[in-house]
């Protein structure tokens, strides 16, 4: 190795982050002088005179250290304090210590700061985003042939619709049918449905056709039912917002006289779904589905910026397209 390695993380994803930082500890740390060459400390905790301390330490038995430093985004906060932290870990990238690796991870830089532009001059920038829900079969898939099981058609899909967004939970499931399907290397969709629980799904189509109908009651229970499963309120907002874009979608398709035969590849479900998706569309007018949507939007966004219980949120949101 010519240089030491210099990288940015942005991390949105948790899972994708974690990942990568295994696969870049494993190739530029030396297992034999681990406990004296590497420093893992957080920018929360330290200032940046005692950052740089750790980046110009000099390696015990080895060509190189590395510092991995979580929660930059301390130092690039909007405020005086902070600027002038930037400003002097930014000068530091000028001439860096060439027998330091460093891993920054932040989840969030301003692309035009000097800091910014210093690090990627000497290094490498990778920026990890959450996938797109019509993205997660892909991963799903992807995932799967690297452990060498071979899904049938539909399986991908399936394990998405019922995990969610939750990477690290989709690799477990997967993990789990690994073992499961033991010594065969094929997973059908009858095994999924034996070992993943189909009913978070069922209950989406519950709540769905009791938000149609109006009936606020049955709604509600249904939620407090998936509450008592161990279902994280996000979890479930996120694939109720998930059931009502393929409802939008296939009212769209049905509009536009797309044929029958595209419905499943347009909504990315396997076809045997496809009757509850139309079944459900058909119960909806689009203004109403619109509601709903935009509802369970505002509802996604309280969630990750309100003091009050996720809980309470959800119910809220039931009230509005239920009642109000």
């Amino acid at each position: 190795m010519d240089k030491p390695v210099i990288q940015l993380l942005i991390n949105n994803e948790e899972f994708l982050c974690r990942r990568h930082l295994k696969h870049i500890e494993k190739k530029i740390i030396d297992e034999s002088t681990k406990d004296f060459n590497l420093s893992k400390v957080s920018a929360q905790d330290l200032s940046v005179g005692q950052l740089l301390d750790q980046f110009n330490t000099l390696p015990m038995m080895a060509t190189y250290r590395t510092v991995i430093v979580r929660a930059v985004d301390e130092i690039t906060k909007n405020n005086e304090a902070a600027k002038k932290e930037a400003a002097t870990l930014a000068d530091y990238f000028l001439n860096p210590c060439p027998s330091t690796h460093i891993i920054l991870i932040t989840s969030k830089i301003d692309k035009r700061t000097t800091l910014y532009k210093n690090i990627v001059k000497q290094g490498n920038m990778f920026e990890f985003k959450p996938l797109y829900a019509d993205k997660v079969p892909a991963f799903v898939a992807a995932e799967a042939k690297a452990m060498g099981l071979v899904l049938e058609r539909g399986c991908a899909e399936q394990i998405a619709e019922v995990v969610g967004l939750n990477l690290m939970s989709i690799v477990t499931e997967l993990e789990k049918l690994a073992v499961y399907v033991l010594p065969e290397k094929r997973v059908t969709l009858k095994q999924v449905g034996e070992l993943i629980c189909f009913a978070t799904v069922d209950n989406v189509f519950l709540l769905s056709e009791h938000i149609a109908c109006k009936a606020y009651a049955k709604a509600c229970e249904v939620f407090d039912k998936m509450c008592e499963q161990g279902e994280p309120v996000v979890k479930t907002t996120s694939l109720v917002i998930t059931h009502f874009r393929k409802l939008m979608l296939l009212k769209s398709a049905q509009q536009e006289c797309l044929p029958e035969s595209e419905w499943a590849g347009l909504l990315g479900v396997h076809s045997y779904f496809i009757k509850k998706y139309e079944q459900q569309a058909n119960a909806y007018q689009v203004p109403q589905l619109k509601r709903v949507y935009g509802l369970l939007m505002e509802a996604s966004v309280q969630l990750r910026t309100l003091s009050v219980s996720d809980g309470t949120v959800f119910e809220t949101f039931l009230q509005k397209v239920c009642v109000g």
